[in-house]
């Protein structure tokens, strides 16, 4: 058994057939090819058998303080300690705390994290907006900075700069992040009129719009869910004590 970092793009494919039986017996999807496994805050590992075909697959984001780690196994290797083997070589390479996180529906993901000592820490939910915006409402100014993702600038009536939010493009999705409402500001509807205002451009350029929230960002996940935002998946952070 090896544990590689960086496959290389001839694992590309061992990878491919890797996620598609998973896909079968567990409804698990990855995108994955030679132009997404180099990217400078996450490192693809794969775990090849001696006929170089994978049983194993994780992605790890490397962040300052800690590293998420999500990935699959395949049917037939589960329960043999090969996850485990990838987390284990995480930890001895970056010396970081690690994170855990998977679909809320995952097969045995809470009885492996249980079992590892990873206990629970949040839950984080995908939206899409499936709504329709009202006729009436009253948009606001906003200007743009960058190109296919950009951060989205908004002012008040008085040109008073309120808030900003991030948008990532990739094909006809448009994923929102970061909104923010600056803090003598809140309360004021402005959080509302912002992601009202962005929803409508992204439709206006025929784009569907996405985001993630936390569970326990209530006030946000009912802002959401007001503007015609509906969950559609759902995913559990577990994290060790160390």
């Amino acid at each position: 058994m090896q544990i590689k970092y960086y496959p290389e793009p001839e694992n590309i494919m061992a990878v491919k057939e890797l996620i598609a039986q998973c896909a079968l017996t567990d409804n698990i999807q990855y995108d994955i090819s030679p132009d997404n496994i180099d990217e400078p805050d996450f490192v693809c590992i794969v775990v090849l058998n001696e006929d170089n075909s994978a049983n194993a697959f994780a992605i790890a984001y490397i962040m300052d303080s800690e590293i998420e780690i999500t990935g699959l196994v395949h049917p037939e290797f589960r329960r043999q300690g090969i996850f485990s083997s990838i987390i284990d070589s995480i930890r001895a390479k970056y010396l970081k705390p690690v994170v855990l996180f998977g679909k809320k529906n995952y097969p045995n993901f809470n009885e492996f994290c249980s079992a590892l000592g990873f206990n629970s820490l949040e839950e984080e939910c995908l939206m899409k907006y499936e709504g329709q915006l009202p006729q009436d409402f009253e948009e606001m100014y906003f200007e743009t900075e960058g190109d296919a993702s950009y951060t989205a600038y908004f002012y008040n009536e008085n040109d008073e700069h309120v808030g900003y939010l991030n948008v990532s493009e990739s094909g006809n999705c448009s994923t929102i992040h970061d909104v923010f409402i600056f803090d003598e500001l809140r309360g004021k509807g402005y959080g509302k009129r912002m992601m009202q205002t962005i929803l409508s451009d992204i439709a206006k350029r025929n784009k569907y719009a996405i985001l993630h929230v936390s569970k326990s960002n209530k006030i946000a996940y009912h802002i959401y869910k007001s503007l015609g935002m509906n969950e559609i998946s759902s995913i559990i952070y577990r994290k060790t004590g160390d």
